[in-house]
């Protein structure tokens, strides 16, 4: 008798044991495993625990993250890999910058700054809204000879702008990069904007048609009453240019410069 009570309060423990865990995956507070970082030192490559204070580069896969963070890293181009580690770096970065309204005079200046790099897969959004709480300045990378990654991209900026509450509350400063302008396909900065605005406003009506009814946080994207236009964030989104490949990357160490200059 007692052997049959002792199995049936095994079978109890075990099944309330089940449950606890499904309930707290789904809440993500066990079972999800966060990127490998991969941080670069004179003595090599180890896997670390990103930091707060860093410039957060991101977008999707294929876009140029990994070249870039080489790029900036080496000042030369390497043929990457789409990856599903993440890269941790610190290194300078240089850039010619006017000093004040009174001189237009560019001056160089040099800053040396952390970077993380979180894999561009849709099952990594998370991870890059926790590296975006912690980060000074975010990088959206979006190839822009490649539709898809311009919606892609299009998620991502969703996400950031729409549920990390610190990036639109503190205007943390955003640069959008139209990457491979060396390509004749490629879109330029005015075109790249109409086509953001509208692939928006087409999540936008997905997700809010979507929405649970009990959601208690309504974030920017969602709470628009019109269409969604850049210039309403001009203050901290800023679209470029770039060709990670041919070394054209100005507008981006600009504004890593401009924007942590004291």
């Amino acid at each position: 008798m007692e052997l049959t009570s002792l199995i049936t309060n095994v079978v109890l423990l075990a099944i309330f044991g089940a449950i606890a865990y499904v309930v707290l995956k789904g809440l993500g507070i066990v079972g999800t495993k966060k990127p490998a970082i991969a941080e670069i030192t004179e003595r090599g490559t180890r896997r670390v625990k990103a930091t707060r204070e860093h410039v957060l580069i991101c977008g999707p896969s294929g876009a140029g993250k990994t070249a870039l963070i080489n790029y900036l890293a080496t000042n030369e181009w390497r043929e990457t890999v789409s990856s599903l580690e993440g890269t941790k770096a610190t290194f300078n970065v240089s850039a010619k910058v006017s000093q004040g309204e009174t001189n237009n005079e560019p001056v160089s200046k040099t800053l040396k700054l952390k970077y993380v790099d979180v894999p561009g897969h849709t099952h990594f959004v998370e991870e890059m809204l926790d590296a975006a709480e912690a980060a000074s300045a975010i990088i959206l990378l979006v190839d822009a000879r490649d539709q898809v990654s311009i919606s892609h991209s299009v998620e991502y900026l969703y996400e950031l702008l729409n549920t990390c509450r610190t990036v639109f509350e503190e205007k943390l400063p955003i640069l959008i990069v139209g990457n491979k302008q060396d390509l004749s396909n490629a879109k330029k900065a005015t075109t790249l904007e109409i086509d953001l605005e509208k692939e928006m406003d087409e999540l936008k009506r997905v997700r809010v048609a979507t929405m649970d009814e009990d959601q208690e946080y309504q974030g920017y994207i969602e709470s628009l009453k019109g269409s969604f236009e850049f210039k309403n964030l001009s203050d901290f989104v800023q679209i470029g240019e770039a060709s990670i490949k041919e070394g054209n990357v100005d507008e981006i160490t600009q504004f890593i410069v401009k924007r942590h200059l004291k």
